[in-house]
């Protein structure tokens, strides 16, 4: 049975899907470069949540996703959303990615990234910062949480750009570009290809072998255009090997031996 790719024909049609897709597909479209070259195995829309990934190590991770400002009344929701399912399943982490935070939100979010940036600090160090976090959840009603925050939840935030489909689309190709030293126009079918893939499996497993092979693909036949171009010996150098008067390798773009050099002395 033949492997499933995103270069398979019925990837390639309907590629105007791509100018209406929800923030929740811009989001995957701008991470997916991201989670492929870590260890995420494969991803799920709609599952108990917006997104969930599948680590190699068996380890899964939920995403919520919000194309708008969170709310620290949307915030108590989904972090009880993320306590229920942690009875069930011990997540390794709970991310919540938005467009924004507000107010009350994004200080907590900026202390939580600070608490984990001083993780080679002395534990006093990191105790100060763990009380600010412990004082900001008593006022946003939230301390029953405080463990599972602390430990496992993450905020994706600031992503309002994500709303902008040129945007969501330029950053995608830049990265392929950049990253993988491919053409614009390869880097352009992946993106539709990617775009058209996850609205057709949209609540089915995707394997991010379909990604990873796809970038290999077009590796490879950018890899071969460019040699395919560059010719190894040139026709002025074999037309010289006519000439039975005049056997030198002093022509354009070659490179002289000593005994051309020798010869042209004489």
């Amino acid at each position: 049975m033949q492997a499933e790719s995103l270069l398979d024909p019925k990837y390639m049609g309907g590629l105007n899907a791509a100018k209406g897709f929800r923030f929740e597909t811009s989001y995957i479209l701008n991470r997916i470069q991201t989670w492929a070259s870590s260890d995420v195995e494969s991803f799920q829309q709609e599952t108990w949540s917006d997104v969930e990934l599948f680590l190699l190590s068996g380890s899964r991770r939920l995403i919520q996703i919000k194309d708008h400002t969170l709310s620290r009344a949307e915030l108590t929701e989904v972090l009880n959303e993320f306590s229920l399912r942690d009875r069930t399943f011990k997540y390794e982490q709970y991310v919540i990615a938005s467009a924004g935070l507000a107010a009350s939100v994004e200080k907590l979010a900026r202390q939580l990234e600070r608490y984990r940036s001083i993780d080679h600090h002395n534990q006093d160090e990191r105790h100060v910062i763990a009380q600010k976090i412990e004082n900001t959840l008593q006022l946003l009603n939230l301390r029953k949480h405080h463990t599972l925050i602390l430990e496992k939840v993450f905020f994706d935030s600031n992503l309002a750009s994500l709303r902008n489909h040129e945007f969501c689309r330029n950053a995608f190709l830049g990265g392929l570009v950049s990253a993988h030293k491919i053409s614009t126009e390869s880097a352009e079918q992946i993106f539709f290809r990617t775009a058209e893939l996850l609205t057709q499996s949209h609540g089915k497993l995707i394997k991010l072998s379909l990604f990873r092979d796809a970038l290999v693909q077009a590796e490879l036949e950018n890899q071969e255009a460019s040699l395919s171009s560059f010719r190894l010996i040139r026709k002025q150098f074999l037309d010289s090997l006519q000439n039975e008067h005049q056997r030198s390798f002093f022509y354009s773009g070659s490179t002289p031996t000593w005994s051309d050099v020798n010869k042209q002395g004489h």
